[in-house]
């Protein structure tokens, strides 16, 4: 894939180069804080949606749902959608996508909807999710070079989390001073200033006749060993994390009796935990070694999370669950380390819509799951089968890696 050597964060193949050496480049310092605005605005206005939808049905199934119909476009449709990162400009595709998610949660906010609309519309803004995130993927090797990629990739996690932190305090805090509206509304000024500051970045030649190539990227990802294990693993932990996620606004007002603030917070803590386990893993080396990250991070997880939920406990505890939780998503940073320096340039965003319609797919189904059986036998069930699966999981992870990846070096393969 073509690069240039400025952009490769002055590190060869035998340095270690600083996990923050990415932020010496301009283009990705303006493309993450575009996405840190972006993050806060989108998980406020998904708080204020679950909490409207639970306070008008009291059902914890349709609360989840709001989460899963968000995520639905990246299953089957968000693959087609996200190949346009490969056919038009990508800073272009980016500014498109924001204004019009600012323009569907401003018509949200403004006009007083039944509930059924508000999943539709709520679907439609996801439409545009599988080609800015695509774009915004595909954008980061072109920017930082491969030497520091899977720095570049735990940044944008760092932010991308704590932008979901954020966006959860804020969410609950505006939907209890504001309501639900006001925070909507905050959601769509946050995509205005995300599209201003993209405008920052250089944009390169689109090609329009250049038409999606979906097929080629599938029969990438059959062909790499690295590239299916990978996805597969992510695929498996955010399924089982995302069961216990998806309830938690539901367990927080349920079990827990807090307020909209309070529930802002216990939502907030997964990311924080996401945070934590993201600072405690060096994303580099060998796709063996990448791979075990992955499932300490999910052994990790259910490890701390397992007795909080299986005991019942109360007060503070719970906090400290869906804080384990969090680490579980961990995972994605070695995953998409030794997935993501594999793909080839001309297919990159189709590539990255499909890896990312599987993992998101995994969150829909992992929220609409957890929600169904809280729905038919308890909160604390769901929670509890959520952390133990996660904990076996973790430990299979570990032990199947020898036979998912070669024990070799992947930069040796490219030599």
């Amino acid at each position: 894939m073509s690069q240039k050597a400025s952009h490769d964060g002055g590190a060869d193949l035998g340095t270690q180069p600083s996990r923050f050496a990415p932020l010496g480049v301009v283009g990705f310092r303006w493309l993450v804080s575009a996405q840190l605005v972006s993050e806060i605005g989108d998980w406020a206005a998904r708080v204020a949606l679950q909490l409207l939808v639970l306070e008008r049905t009291g059902n914890a199934a349709l609360s989840a749902l709001v989460i899963a119909v968000s995520l639905a476009p990246w299953i089957g449709l968000g693959q087609v959608l996200a190949s346009i990162g490969d056919r038009y400009p990508r800073r272009t595709v980016l500014i498109v996508c924001d204004l019009s998610r600012a323009i569907i949660f401003l018509i949200i906010a403004a006009v007083e909807v039944p509930t059924g609309v508000v999943l539709l519309l709520a679907f439609l803004a996801g439409c545009f999710d599988p080609p800015f995130e695509a774009s915004r993927s595909a954008l980061i090797p072109q920017l930082v070079g491969t030497s520091i990629y899977g720095h570049a990739l735990a940044l944008s996690a760092y932010v991308s989390n704590l932008g979901l932190l954020s966006g959860y305090v804020l969410g609950g805090g505006l939907s209890g001073w504001l309501g639900p509206r006001g925070a909507l509304l905050v959601n769509a000024a946050t995509f205005v200033l995300s599209s201003f500051l993209v405008s920052r970045l250089p944009n390169e030649a689109g090609n329009p006749l250049r038409r999606p190539d979906v097929r080629a990227a599938v029969r990438f990802i059959l062909s790499d060993r690295v590239v299916l294990s990978s996805v597969v693993v992510y695929g498996l932990v955010a399924f089982f994390g995302m069961s216990v996620e998806g309830i938690a606004a539901p367990y927080g007002v349920d079990e827990l009796a807090l307020s909209n603030a309070g529930v802002g917070l216990l939502l907030a803590m997964v990311p924080a935990g996401t945070i934590v386990g993201t600072l405690a893993m060096r994303a580099d080396g060998s796709d063996r070694r990448l791979l075990r990250l992955s499932g300490l991070a999910a052994l990790l997880a259910g490890g701390l999370a397992l007795p909080v939920f299986w005991l019942e406990l109360t007060g503070l505890l719970p906090f400290v669950g869906f804080f384990g939780i969090g680490i579980s998503f961990a995972a994605s940073i070695p995953t998409n380390t030794a997935a993501g320096r594999r793909i080839p340039d001309e297919i990159r965003a189709s590539t990255f819509g499909i890896l990312q319609g599987v993992v998101v797919g995994a969150h829909a189904l992992g929220a609409a799951t957890g929600g169904l059986v809280a729905n038919r036998i308890s909160l604390d069930f769901a929670a509890t089968l959520g952390a133990a699966t996660l904990l076996s999981l973790g430990l299979l992870i570990l032990l199947v890696t020898p036979v998912l990846t070669p024990e070799q070096d992947w930069r040796v393969r490219e030599n």
